[in-house]
């Protein structure tokens, strides 16, 4: 009588615990079913009106019998001469008579669609001016019908900046390609600062272009490549601040602009990143083996059984459970102390250090769970005892299921701010 009365006790718990955990999911899903239905009701509805409005205006502007006509063509009309080196339109760039610059672009760098730039890692935004036309029969031009109304079709194109580094770098190793594929590389000098960049046609690279090409996985993967590569090489004998991906001006005189204009706040970022390298680790958890290893050394579940004894059936099957759930949590909090250990010890050798966003099994293609994403600025003097701490963690770890993956160097994404406001961040 005692053990049926402990089972329905026992039963009872477990009722109401599963109650409680499913009833705000039960509501969530009706409210959401009855919103859903709600739309779907005031759509149709707002459908219906505007068809018989658009019906009614379609037969009082266009009376049976009566055809609209056909609107006109614009013809064709030919662009801007090429750059003999770079394939591309060069108009030249507005002047302002700065003694303290060298634009070192292909002469008379072209304008294109962008605005100053508002951070030192953010995308500048496009605003396209009108660019100067090829005359009609000019080199590269082909005959074609007289237009007959409207503006000419003209090819816009802007300045595309990968990285501000130290004047005196402007040189870089032969048959490095812009992200187009095909854009020459050149150097935008103001006082001691050097900004590398390239043209592009802003019918790749406009913010509407973008939106429709970064659908396209090839093209993202190839142009992405290419702009870390531009940056590579220039990091390669010197400090970088670089940009983020896809961060178009105007023209090469907008970014010898942003150089003048934020010139002590780069010269400080520079000579901050000054013979330091920035540095990843990514730390994975194998659950199960994890789990398994929680199971077989965890004390409180050692007790847990052992103060437990026989149990009747029912006893025993909500015993397990709640076995299971305590073996559950301590996994994660063997987990999260893994990760933090390791980015303490590491964070301790660093100059600076950073944990970014956990990336999901989708973006890693691995099946392990990712538990650390770190990023640490470490003093070139101090790398080598930065790699040997990542090692001794690997070792210490690795039989518990942790997986682990320290690479570098990177451009200094996480650190390209000034000292004081990467250590608020």
């Amino acid at each position: 009588m005692k053990d049926r009365e402990l089972f329905l006790n026992l039963l009872r718990e477990a009722f109401r615990e599963k109650a409680g955990r499913l009833l705000p999911a039960l509501l969530g899903e009706i409210w959401d079913e009855a919103v859903a239905g709600f739309k779907n009701d005031v759509k149709s509805l707002l459908r219906e009106v505007l068809e018989d409005e658009l019906r009614k205006f379609m037969q009082e502007k266009n009376p049976a019998g009566k055809k609209a006509r056909p609107a006109k063509t614009a013809g064709r009309r030919s662009g801007q001469g090429l750059a003999a080196r770079t394939g591309r339109p060069v108009p030249p760039a507005k002047g302002k008579g700065r003694s303290s610059r060298r634009n070192q672009a292909p002469e008379n760098a072209p304008p294109g669609p962008a605005a100053k730039g508002k951070s030192i890692c953010k995308e500048a935004p496009a605003a396209a001016p009108t660019p100067a036309r090829r005359p009609e029969g000019g080199p590269g031009s082909a005959p074609g019908p007289e237009p007959q109304d409207g503006p000419p079709p003209q090819k816009a194109y802007g300045v595309y900046l990968y990285c501000i580094t130290n004047a005196g770098a402007e040189k870089l190793s032969p048959g490095v390609c812009g992200v187009d594929g095909n854009g020459e590389i050149f150097p935008l000098v103001h006082q001691s600062l050097c900004a590398f960049a390239s043209t592009v046609s802003l019918a790749e690279f406009s913010q509407e272009a973008l939106e429709r090409r970064l659908q396209d996985a090839a093209w993202l993967q190839a142009a992405v490549e290419a702009h870390e590569n531009v940056i590579e090489k220039v990091m390669e004998n010197n400090p970088v601040v670089p940009m983020k991906f896809c961060t178009v001006f105007s023209s090469a005189e907008k970014v010898l602009d942003m150089l003048q204009e934020r010139e002590k706040e780069l010269r400080q970022v520079l000579d901050f990143l000054k013979d330091k390298e920035e540095w990843g680790l990514k730390v994975y958890c194998n659950r199960p083996v994890l789990k398994k290893l929680v199971a077989e050394q965890s004390e409180n579940i050692r007790k847990m059984k052992a103060g437990a004894g026989p149990q009747p059936a029912g006893a025993a099957y909500f015993l397990k459970k709640k076995i299971d759930g305590l073996i559950e949590e301590e996994t994660g909090q063997a987990a999260r102390r893994c990760a933090a250990e390791c980015h303490q010890a590491l964070s301790q050798i660093a100059v600076l250090s950073a944990e970014n966003k956990l990336l999901d099994r989708e973006i890693t293609g691995k099946s392990e769970e990712m538990v650390l994403n770190g990023a640490y600025l470490v003093s070139q003097a101090r790398l080598e005892e930065f790699k040997e701490t990542a090692a001794a963690l690997e070792q210490k770890y690795r039989p518990c299921g942790f997986e682990f993956a320290l690479t570098g160097r990177w451009p200094p994404y996480n650190f390209c701010l000034p000292p004081e406001r990467s250590a608020e961040a």
